[in-house]
This record gives structure tokens, sequence and C-alpha cells, in this order.
């Protein structure tokens, strides 16, 4: 599972404002939230509304986290490791997506 909000880098500078799909991500990322995001954790990354105000986990999901899914069976998550990720890119790609590079490198 991976976050729009954390690991995607492919934002238009001049989104046309009519596109249908020009809410499904996130307009800005942070490159250091790639490495703050905690995928076994999904959670606990909730760091901020859609309008930059400050936001919690307890916000969201309240203090006895009542009002989010909790995972029941982890042993059905399987996790994709960085290698196998970094064959699916062309030494073009690598030389126009450095910091997916970098994260993969740094993370394996």
């Amino acid at each position: 599972m991976a976050q729009a909000t954390n690991l995607y880098f492919d934002q238009l500078q001049e989104p046309y404002p009519e596109e249908r799909e020009l809410y499904w991500a996130t307009r800005f990322t942070d490159t250091l939230k790639v490495f703050d995001f905690r995928p076994d954790a999904l959670y606990d990354n909730i760091r901020e509304d859609r309008s930059g105000n400050p936001q919690s986990k307890h916000d969201i999901c309240g203090e006895d986290m009542s009002n989010c899914t909790l995972l029941k069976k982890p042993e059905n998550v399987i996790v994709r490791y960085p290698k196998h990720y970094l064959r699916s890119f062309s030494p073009c790609t690598l030389s126009t997506r450095p910091i997916i590079l970098i994260t993969v490198i740094a993370t394996n």
C-alpha cells in the first residue's frame, strides 16, 4: 500500500482546472515525506488535511481508534521489496526519477 500523499511525484506544473482527476492525489509532495512513510502503520502517516492544516490520526480515528478499520490479518499483506521494484525501471526512467531511485536504495 503506497499513499499518493507520500509517494506520488507525477504532478503537473499547471493542472487543467476542469480535469476530472484533479484531486485524486496531492498537488505537491515534500520529498522528505518519502522517508517518513510508514507502510506498516498507515494511520500514523496522517499529518495534515488537503489544505495543509495540521491533523493527526486521533483527529480522524478518535482516541480509541474506533472510527478507523484496523488490519485484522497482517499475514495477508505481501511486502514487495525495493529490489523487485527497481527492475521495473528503464534507464530513461531512472535518469528522470532520481528521488525514487534514492528511496529504493535507502530502503534496501
